[in-house]
């Protein structure tokens, strides 16, 4: 059956939530997704009548199994999509968000493969966690924080953890080494800058981003 914007996202966001063993609340989406609270209840009215979550009075919102399943197919497209935008076109966090979930129930079954073969990303843009179900195979070394690299050290860079709150004069830069493999070759301790050489091209980052990037050593 097929569900709204905002009924998708009610759900991406259930599932993000319980991912981490946390809730999400009828204030916290009516803000997320920028709408009422009666409309975001009445929604969840539709999604209990469908059969995807349990949403009774005084009680946290639950998937239900078949809700559950829903949700991490729409997340994982979400997250790929996204990725996707952002490695293409550059944009901004919020926007290529917003296109996915527009793109999400739209796109071909076959166009998507493609773009997961190209992507291939091991988590999301800004490093939420992909379901097993998903993984092609586990990841043999722990990803970390590019800051914590040392000189010559070789990476691929997978996620910006707070890429919505990072300077949008880096966004071309930040999207032409995503998902590259790079390698670290200087840190100017004085003016705290990272030199990284990506695709034989020299790129300079300030430490505010670094410490946000997270990298897969290989």
């Amino acid at each position: 059956m097929e569900i709204g914007y905002t009924a998708r996202a009610i759900l991406f966001y259930s599932y993000l939530r319980q991912q981490s063993s946390k809730i999400v609340t009828v204030t916290e989406l009516a803000e997320l997704l920028e709408t009422s609270k009666p409309n975001i209840s009445q929604i969840l009215q539709q999604l209990r009548e469908i059969g995807y979550v349990e949403n009774e009075k005084y009680k946290p919102l639950k998937l239900t199994n078949n809700g559950f399943l829903k949700s991490e197919v729409l997340y994982y497209k979400i997250l790929v999509i996204e990725s996707f935008l952002f490695k293409a076109l550059a944009m901004p966090f919020y926007k290529c968000r917003a296109e996915a979930f527009s793109w999400e129930h739209e796109i071909f079954d076959t166009t998507l493969d493609k773009i997961i073969a190209k992507t291939q990303i091991i988590m999301g843009l800004t490093g939420d966690e992909i379901p097993t179900t998903y993984q092609n195979k586990p990841i043999e070394k722990s990803v970390k924080l590019c800051k914590r690299l040392s000189i010559g050290d070789q990476f691929k860079i997978c996620a910006y953890k707070t890429l919505d709150l990072m300077d949008s004069s880096f966004l071309t830069e930040l999207s032409s080494i995503y998902l590259e493999n790079a390698v670290m070759i200087g840190i100017d301790n004085q003016t705290e800058t990272y030199v990284i050489l990506c695709n034989n091209k020299k790129v300079l980052l300030p430490e505010t981003i670094i410490d946000n990037m997270v990298v897969y050593p290989y």
